[in-house]
């Protein structure tokens, strides 16, 4: 009777030819190391153990970004998925395409300069070193520091000629002076004459108390001065000779701004005017809050405030806006400059609007058509809700400066105009678009107006008209609008019945247009023609100019709401004014950067192939990888060695640390493949037992290393060991990849310094943050190639059995990603150890494994509800966040995004 034994579940004839093809697979377990190896064994006829030879080991298969993301092409693949290796040449098309090969580097790292612990920790280096200082200087600032022993006045000590009975006390000082030296009270008012808005402080015999120069020595009339350093009492004395200024001129010629004319009593200073003008235009900040300031830089007490000079001041800085206007108009230079300044004349016009005549060229209108849409006039129109006016006073009490000289319009005109039309109805024929009567104010290009009683027609037509009468000649206007689609329609009607001052509207091509932004909330029969997308010319203009208007400017409606309307007026003509220089000034580049931008460029396009020249597409990463770092530490060692430094062992500190990152890297792989497994089979458990005994090996050749190292570049660990009772880890493990290395981040920051040697770890934090970063850069280009396998199988793939193993492959490609994403939350967790909370976590964020897919991931861009599959991250459960597509009564608003 033959004997038989069973192989991979066949029966096979004893003493027979052997049928088994043997064949192996090698697991990277570490490059510097050995590779753990799985074979398949059988038992001969007579009884001994025949094990098939290993496959030859393959070279690195570390990835990074190729050149083409496109998969090498096989012939053969998919021929036969029923075979026995179709398994083996579908991971082979995979992991051996370039994606997986390391590339070369063709030109060295630059080396990256070392930033200094001040660089990298400034307030820590400040804590540690430098607090107590100033805290010291500034405690020293409010006593006589090293005048305290002084008995006479060193100005009067200057000014004596040797006269002992002509010195005075020092008891005086000035705050704002950059000496800081003690005087007597009378020469401090001799070195303050030209300084009068100085604080002075005098001393009591136990501490400084405030005082001014007026105390010192009376003089005449009482002032009030309002400058950036609080609210000044001063002696004031005009001049009264013959020649004789008005007071209110005087003032103005010495830098203070008188709040009246004839008999001033409070001024301010122009510094004061000129900040408080930038910083509301800039911060949108209140005058209030700003006067509340100077109080308390006067006062902080509460005790003797002086009396409040806010309607003074509000007085003044409305004036100080409204001459500034006039000054950066040009006004200043005209005979009756001030009451000659026509509608507008104040207002920042913008440079790229078309206007013949100043800014297009010759013969502009002979044009080919294609060329056109340069020379074509877009007004966009919108409603905001913010720069709302409550009723306070009236334009009688408070008309303002003269209304219409900047973007509003003049009001007597706009109001008669408005009045004449309070009974034109509004018709919506679009249902889907509602906002009539909701608005408050409205803006173009060059015009503004208040509307009465919403967002009506009669308002619009009269803003439009006013803008369209500053550009005569032009042959098309793009209007956009949103609610165009009702408000064009009786355009022409209407336009019969405006004044004459807006009516002569040039015979242009007048286009209506919806911006981007408003169209999804329309409906959609007839709407392609108001669309910005089939406007010949248009380009991607989005037409939503406004809202990015209001946007920065709608902090001040806080302000202005309470003003009256002619005050209001002046300040939104001043704000609207700064913005309109600021876009103009920010508009183009600076000339010599352009200019070397032009060469670079070039340069690199008229180079040959490969291209030698610098790169000026290129972006360069501001970081290094683990291999780069690894580089230059060894680099400063042979550079420390050749200067003369001490040799401690022919195994460097940096060696040290790069050897022990690198047993860590075996651990983490183990202890993943290990959690893979955890109801292993028996051919599974003979390959986990293996791997777990080349990592003993690899980790007692470490520790018979580390004891010597140890001893040299961590020479306090044992003793820190023993006091906290932990085993100085030669112990044998029966789990060698949980076995703690004791690297500097495992050592608490208090007794770091004194259990490392200096600089060590420094040495780990460089390559933790390295190795940050590398991680990174692997999750993104395992996630790449994902996404292209996915796209593959996708394509290819057909049937259940192909698609199962095709899903197996891409879950295997996944795990690889997590398996980084283990490695970045080891290396940061170290990170933060050595280095502490600091700027660093803005980019080195905490990472989840929610967080660990692709910006395209097609298996996340499915709607609506979906089964959990084996490979969701996601802790949350899947129907926690859905889309929701409503498709109702004319809304195309889709794509909402509801989430927990």
């Amino acid at each position: 009777m033959p004997a038989f034994e069973i192989h991979n579940g066949k029966r096979v004839r004893v003493g027979g030819r052997s049928g088994v093809a043997g064949y192996s697979n090698c697991l990277d377990l570490d490059d510097d190391f050995e590779v753990i190896v799985s074979h398949e064994s059988s038992i001969s006829a007579r009884g001994r153990l025949v094990q098939a030879p290993p496959s030859p080991q393959k070279g690195r298969t570390t990835w990074v970004i190729g050149d083409s993301w496109s998969l090498k092409d096989d012939t053969e693949i998919f021929l036969d998925p029923t075979d026995q290796w179709y398994d083996e040449e579908l991971q082979g098309e995979i992991y051996e395409s370039r994606v997986f090969q390391q590339a070369e580097r063709e030109t060295p790292a630059k080396k990256k300069r070392k930033r200094s612990k001040v660089s990298k920790w400034p307030h820590i280096v400040w804590k540690d070193l430098y607090r107590s200082e100033y805290l010291d200087e500034l405690l020293r600032l409010e006593g006589r520091g090293k005048y305290r022993k002084e008995t006479s006045c060193p100005d009067c000590i200057a000014h004596s000629k040797g006269d002992a009975s002509a010195l005075g006390t020092p008891s005086v000082q000035c705050r704002d002076c950059f000496l800081d030296d003690l005087v007597c009270p009378a020469c401090c008012v001799r070195r303050h004459r030209r300084e009068p808005l100085h604080r002075i402080e005098s001393w009591n015999g136990d501490y400084f108390e405030p005082t001014t120069l007026r105390n010192i020595v009376p003089g005449h009339q009482e002032f009030k001065v309002l400058h950036g350093n609080g609210i000044h009492h001063v002696a004031l004395d005009y001049c009264g000779c013959e020649r004789q200024l008005p007071k209110h001129i005087q003032l103005l010629r010495r830098g203070w701004y008188p709040a009246s004319q004839h008999v001033p009593h409070t001024a301010a200073s122009f510094q004061l005017l000129e900040f408080l003008h930038m910083l509301s235009l800039c911060a949108k900040s209140s005058l209030y809050d700003f006067y509340r300031t100077l109080e308390k830089l006067t006062v902080n007490t509460g005790i003797d405030v002086p009396k409040s000079r806010n309607k003074a001041l509000m007085r003044m800085l409305l004036q100080w806006r409204h001459l500034k206007m006039l000054k950066r108009g040009g006004r200043a230079h005209f005979n009756d400059g001030v009451v000659t300044t026509g509608p507008h004349n104040l207002a920042v016009l913008c440079p790229s609007c078309p206007c013949p005549g100043i800014n297009l060229p010759e013969g502009w209108e002979e044009a080919l058509p294609e060329l056109r849409f340069l020379y074509v006039l877009i007004i966009c129109m919108d409603a905001n809700f913010c720069l709302k006016n409550q009723m306070v006073s009236s334009y009688s009490c408070n008309p303002g400066l003269r209304i219409g000289l900047g973007y509003f319009v003049p009001q007597e005109a706009f109001d008669t105009f408005v009045l004449n039309h309070t009974s034109d109805e509004d018709i919506s024929t679009c249902v889907g678009f509602a906002v009539l009567a909701k608005a408050d104010t409205k803006f173009s290009k060059v015009r503004l107006v208040n509307l009465h009683k919403g967002e009506r027609y009669a308002p619009m037509d009269y803003v439009f008209g006013s803008t369209l009468m500053t550009f005569t000649g032009l042959l098309q206007v793009i209007i956009s609008y949103d609610i165009a689609c009702q408000w064009f329609i009786n355009l022409s009607k209407r336009m019969a019945a405006w004044p004459t001052k807006i009516s002569g509207i040039p015979q242009a091509n007048l286009t209506p247009t919806i911006p981007k932004f408003h169209e999804p909330a329309h409906k959609q029969e007839n709407h392609q023609e108001f669309s910005c997308n089939f406007i010949k010319g248009m380009g991607n203009s989005d037409c939503e100019v406004p809202e990015r208007l209001w946007g920065p400017n709608n902090q001040i409606g806080n302000s202005t709401k309470t003003m009256g309307p002619g005050s209001r007026h002046d300040v939104l003509d001043d704000t609207f004014g700064f913005w309109n220089w600021m876009k103009y000034v920010t508009m183009g580049l600076p000339e010599k950067l352009i200019a070397e931008w032009e060469t670079v460029c070039i340069q690199w396009e008229n180079d040959g192939f490969p291209k030698t020249v610098e790169n000026p597409f290129a972006v360069n990463q501001d970081y290094m990888s683990e291999v780069e770092v690894e580089k230059e530490l060894e680099a400063e060692e042979q550079e420390r060695r050749r200067q003369g430094g001490h040799v401690l062992h022919a195994t460097s500190a940096d060696k040290f640390i790069v050897l022990a990152l690198s047993l860590e890297e075996s651990q983490r792989k183990v202890r993943e493949l290990t959690a893979q497994h955890k109801n292993p089979t028996t051919r599974q458990g003979t390959s986990l037992k293996e791997q777990h005994s080349i990592l003993k090996d690899k980790l007692r050749n470490w520790l018979i290393l580390a004891i010597i190292l140890r001893a040299i570049y961590i020479p306090g660990l044992i003793q820190y060991l023993t006091e906290i009772g932990e085993p100085s880890g030669e112990h044998g493990d029966e789990n060698p990849e949980d076995v703690k290395l004791w690297l500097p981040s495992h050592l608490p920051g208090d007794r770091r310094r004194v259990v490392c040697m200096e600089g060590l770890p420094a040495i780990e934090e460089r390559l933790r943050v390295a190795q940050c970063h590398d991680a990174l850069n692997g999750i993104r280009h395992t996630l790449r190639l994902k996404t292209r396998m996915i796209h593959f199988r996708n394509k290819n793939t057909r049937g259940q059995r192909p698609s199962t193993r095709a899903r197996a492959v891409i879950d295997g490609v996944h795990q690889r990603a997590l398996a980084f994403a283990t490695k970045y939350r080891t290396a940061r967790t170290a990170k933060l150890a050595l280095s502490g909370p600091g700027e660093w976590e803005d980019t080195l964020l905490v990472l989840e494994n929610k967080d660990i897919r692709s910006y395209t991931d097609v298996e996340r861009k499915k709607r609506g509800l979906g089964c959990r599959g084996n490979n969701e991250d996601n802790d949350k459960p899947t129907h926690a966040m859905m889309s929701l597509d409503f498709r109702g009564n004319g809304n195309t608003n889709s794509g909402t995004r509801l989430g927990n």
